[in-house]
């Protein structure tokens, strides 16, 4: 099928012929391009719409005799090819090798902007209103896009296409000031991401058979444990009811319907019985999420970009960001042990930024202690806290750790007292004085971003990055994200860099995930010392390597390439 969509002009059969001709003939220079597939769990192509201009488009199902020929419009480097959510459609069109070195993506774009980045609300600027894909398939009582009428589907992916185009060129007239940036960050990592997504992770299937035994087992006993005492661990409303009946005054949710029994809630709480609600909780993530799919590849896929309000990278489809590095089979194998180096490497490699985010607030805040710390050979902020909280050295470390974090992310004393597990109210507001005392620039500049923040409405990140913050969710949190958005995003923003570097270095064919500040590789990859004074802030690499993710120890000397 063959569907050409203007919204304004009309051509003759003849016309829109030979309109098509010579579009594959004489590619135009920049196109713009949407995909739609059969539904958001299933990628797989139903048609593709390429918008030639500001006012015409094309959508072609690959049934077309001529599908191929007209992608070879995505293919050619030299023509400059626009998506908005440009990760999801070159998965989708990652068969048919469609070029990624020029290309550039709108939802990027409006995110820099602090404008909507969902198209159906970016499409209001530029006059050409487009509709969601769930609300389209429900206008048509539509399970999937194969389930709505072909013309429809067509005129919708043409819409979508030209909405983008428009989008582009509407963006470089208003937000000049976000090019230089996205071009020196978001734009270049483009190709570098996809290169990432593309190749995959090898998995182990021996160690996944272990772990589905395992987790299969566990669930079983735990249900059976609580069947016997009259509830069902996967109901949140039994879970309430039980709990409460035992005693235990739970809040209510934000519904306001039922009692709170998320993991944090419970965690308050010291019934015996909340251990087994929250095994089971675990177990039945870790083997619905990860073992049921991973099991049906041999390789793992995600789909990274840098789509968080701070820039900072996300892992889609499957989220391998969120693997926990935990042990739960005898203590002896984790879910990170199922990802092993392509053969014939036999080394997994891991590079960590070291405390990243804490010298950036060292950085931002130009506190001279926690500068004096870091620029020191050894210095360990977690240490030196632990020290000037508690007074030891070693034995509080963690919770030290735990502390700095929470003061970074501007936690308030509820939310400290539970991480670091302390019930006196008392006691933590003493250690958060003390921590005040012990780096008081760095408190101080924590105070004049929530202060700032009341009448600016914005922060900055190191590199220029302007992020507007979410004042519509209350005061509280407006005020977290007033400390954490600079930090956070300066801290992306510096191993954003290294990946753009690994580029150069010919490492990004060996890279295989990202997940936050750590980077992980198939093979022996050391890192080169440059690497660590990409920015005006000193972050050490610290080396891992092992047979597979989950085995992994401090490397010795060589440190470096």
């Amino acid at each position: 099928m063959r569907l050409y969509w203007s919204p304004s002009s009309n051509l003759s059969s003849a016309e829109i012929i030979e309109l098509w001709e010579n579009t594959l003939a004489s590619p135009p220079s920049v196109v713009a391009c949407d995909t739609e597939t059969i539904s958001l769990n299933n990628k797989s192509v139903v048609g593709v719409g390429i918008a030639i201009n500001s006012m015409q488009g094309f959508y072609v199902t690959p049934d077309d005799p001529d599908f191929l020929r007209y992608l070879t419009l995505l293919q050619d480097p030299r023509t400059q090819v626009i998506y908005h959510n440009a990760p999801f459609d070159l998965r989708v069109l990652r068969p048919h090798k469609v070029q990624y070195s020029n290309i550039d993506d709108t939802a990027n774009l409006c995110r820099l902007a602090n404008q909507p980045a969902d198209l159906e609300t970016a499409s209001w600027f530029v006059g050409l209103p487009t509709e969601q894909a769930k609300k389209f398939m429900e206008r048509f009582k539509a399970k999937t896009m194969q389930d709505a009428p072909p013309a429809d589907v067509g005129k919708k992916c043409c819409q979508d296409a030209i909405a983008t185009y428009r989008l582009y060129f509407y963006l470089q007239k208003e937000c000049p000031e976000i090019w230089s940036y996205y071009r020196k960050f978001d734009r270049a990592l483009i190709p570098r991401l996809e290169d990432i997504n593309a190749v995959g992770i090898n998995l182990h299937q021996e160690t996944l058979d272990r772990l589905d035994d395992f987790y299969t087992g566990e669930l079983s006993f735990y249900r059976t444990v609580a069947n016997n005492m009259g509830f069902n661990p996967g109901s949140s409303q039994q879970v309430g009811y039980v709990l409460a009946k035992r005693g235990n005054y739970l809040p209510l949710n934000k519904s306001k319907m039922h009692l709170a029994t998320d993991d944090d809630t419970l965690q308050k709480f010291n019934d015996p019985l909340i251990p087994l609600i929250l095994n089971y909780r675990h177990c039945q993530v870790m083997k619905r999420t990860f073992v049921d799919k991973l099991k049906m590849s041999s390789r793992a896929y995600t789909t990274l970009a840098p789509d968080a309000i701070t820039g900072r990278l996300t892992s889609k489809d499957m989220n391998l960001q969120n693997i926990p590095n935990l042990s739960d089979v005898g203590k002896a194998v984790r879910m990170r042990m199922a990802f092993w180096p392509d053969e014939p490497e036999t080394i997994w490699t891991s590079w960590d930024a070291s405390q990243i985010e804490l010298r950036v607030l060292a950085h931002l805040s130009d506190d001279p202690t926690m500068k004096e710390i870091f620029a020191s050979t050894g210095g360990d902020i977690h240490g030196n806290t632990e020290h000037a909280l508690w007074g030891t050295r070693g034995p509080n470390r963690l919770r030290a750790k735990t502390f700095n974090f929470a003061m970074v992310y501007g936690a308030d004393v509820q939310t400290v007292a539970d991480r670091i597990h302390e019930r006196r109210i008392s006691t933590v507001s003493h250690l958060m004085r003390s921590w005040m005392k012990a780096y008081p620039v760095a408190a101080s500049w924590i105070q004049t971003q929530v202060e700032a923040a009341q009448y600016t409405g914005a922060v900055e990140s190191m590199f220029g990055r302007k992020m507007v913050l979410p004042v519509d969710r209350g005061e509280k949190h407006m005020n977290n994200c007033a400390i954490n958005f600079p930090i956070q995003c300066s801290a992306g923003e510096i191993w954003k860099l290294v990946m753009l570097e690994l580029a150069g270095l010919n490492l990004i064919p060996q890279t295989r995930n990202q997940v936050h500040d750590e980077l992980n590789f198939s093979g022996a990859v050391l890192p080169p010392k440059d690497l660590e004074d990409l920015s005006p802030i000193h972050v050490p690499i610290e080396v891992k390597q092992g047979s597979n993710w989950g085995m992994l120890s401090d490397v010795a000397t060589p440190r470096y390439q």
